[in-house]
């Protein structure tokens, strides 16, 4: 017979082991961190994502790499809209190859539905220098900027700074 202290140990470990015995496969994780955020458990999603990106161990070049990458983006952004922001400009300065403006419209429009508008006029506005040629970009800057002053007008003090600190309300 086993000690009961014993088979709470084994059930335990088994217990642990279940739960620790996830894929490790970056696109199995990637597809689970996609249902996640289509579940709107952007925690797991997060979580997903960024065991992709280890799996992946560096290899950046690796087209999961980015899409895991922008899928913890994604879920960040309902957890810390601030953070998803910055993280997802320094990821386009370090692989300007990479991100596309196809990702600053998806990124800042997210931001902006998650009322961080400040961070959708971040990225809007990098991404409005980086693919100046872009009239997709231009369209999102112009829905952005208009969706801001509205808030501004509305009150939203943090909003009206980030309007005159990234220069769009003239210096006013």
């Amino acid at each position: 017979m086993i000690p009961l202290h014993h088979f709470a140990a084994l059930i335990l470990t088994c217990l642990f082991a279940a739960g620790c015995g996830g894929s490790s496969d970056p696109r199995e994780l990637v597809n689970a961190g996609n249902t996640e955020l289509g579940s709107g458990n952007h925690k797991a999603a997060l979580d997903k994502f960024v065991d992709a990106q280890t799996a992946l161990a560096g290899k950046t070049d690796d087209p999961l790499y980015h899409a895991a990458k922008l899928g913890a983006i994604d879920a960040r952004i309902k957890l810390d809209a601030k953070t998803a922001a910055g993280e997802f400009l320094e990821y386009a300065k370090t692989a300007p190859s990479k991100v596309r403006d196809s990702d600053f419209i998806d990124i800042s429009g997210k931001l902006a539905s998650a009322n961080a508008t400040p961070e959708a006029l971040r990225v809007v506005k990098a991404g409005a220098e980086t693919y100046a040629a872009s009239e997709k970009m231009k369209a999102q800057e112009q829905r952005i900027v208009e969706l801001a002053k509205q808030r501004a007008a509305a009150g939203d003090e943090g909003t009206k700074s980030a309007l005159a600190g990234l220069g769009y309300l003239g210096g006013k």
